[in-house]
């Protein structure tokens, strides 16, 4: 969210490589679902706004990270979050199949309120980690877990406004658990690419012996 990026602007250049931020105060997957309009809160990027899927293909990403849940939760509780954010991410895949797309999970609560409280997002998170097991190009990535105490809600102080925002020491661990996937996933990009070229090179000597 906004916070994050504020967080990953204070800190050196590169901290997350080249990665693009793409976030609104409040947005969410209803959101992103509703149609385009002069009016809706849909993200601009280079003067045009569009679907999340849209600026994903025109922007050529082979990555993408998203994490929603905390705007959206309130309004209907896990099923209907569920419901909406699973076609939602299989559209955005449909559109853009060479993309891998990264789930971050939605983080744990401090003070519930309503249908914004940590049985829902377990819940979500429980889902959604099912999803991505089921889908090609789709991770998830738990960011619930480094940021709860003993008791499984947001630790105290990693709370910002005792409610569910971060400090930025729980934006460092946010930033860590980000990270060190992302140096995961990189090491498994190039054991996968050093397997091919192998191959390659194998094919390659077997044909000219």
């Amino acid at each position: 969210g906004c916070g994050f990026q504020m967080y990953c602007n204070m800190q050196y250049k590169g901290y997350l490589g080249t990665a693009r931020h793409l976030c609104k105060n409040c947005y969410g997957v209803y959101n992103d679902n509703k149609a385009v309009t002069s009016s809706s809160l849909h993200y601009t990027v280079n003067g045009k706004k569009a679907k999340l899927k849209d600026h994903v293909k025109a922007l050529k990403a082979k990555k993408v990270f998203i994490n929603y849940g905390l705007n959206d939760i309130g309004e209907g509780g896990a099923p209907r979050f569920i419901n909406a954010y699973e076609p939602f991410l299989t559209e955005l895949c449909r559109k853009n199949p060479k993309t891998t797309v990264y789930i971050i999970s939605p983080t744990p609560i401090y003070d519930e309120r309503g249908g914004l409280n940590n049985s829902n997002m377990r819940e979500i998170n429980k889902a959604l980690k099912k999803y991505a097991k089921k889908h090609k190009h789709v991770e998830f990535i738990d960011m619930y877990t480094p940021l709860i105490d003993s008791t499984g809600k947001l630790r105290a102080d990693l709370c910002s406004d005792h409610y569910c925002h971060l400090t930025f020491g729980g934006y460092k661990i946010y930033g860590d658990t980000l990270r060190a996937y992302a140096k995961e996933s990189l090491t498994k990009d190039t054991d996968k690419e050093d397997k091919e070229f192998t191959k390659k090179e194998v094919k390659k000597y077997k044909l000219t012996k």
